[in-house]
């Protein structure tokens, strides 16, 4: 383990001592399992938003692809097209 410097509050002092008394544990091992648990908490909404942005991601993909195939029918309408014309100027 690494050791730190931290300062706490009157209020935060105050609530690890009677935690501390009430739990057998050390203020140390109090702060440990706070920030344990905060990480915890951060890494799962890390994950939430991550699982949020391949949602999105996906989608958008998948409206590109729509937009491609809509593209690529409209292409083969004008050759359609195209091709009447110069049958057409060409009789």
């Amino acid at each position: 383990m690494i050791t730190k410097h931290c300062y706490f509050t009157k209020d935060q002092v105050s609530f690890m001592e009677d935690y501390s008394n009430s739990t057998g544990l050390n203020q140390s091992e109090i702060v440990r399992q706070a920030l344990d648990s905060y990480i915890r908490k951060r890494r799962k909404m890390s994950q939430e938003e991550l699982n949020e942005l391949k949602k999105q991601v996906k989608e958008q993909g998948d409206l590109i692809k729509q937009q491609q195939e809509e593209i690529n029918k409209l292409k083969g309408k004008k050759e359609i097209v195209e091709n009447a014309k110069r049958t057409w100027l060409n009789d």
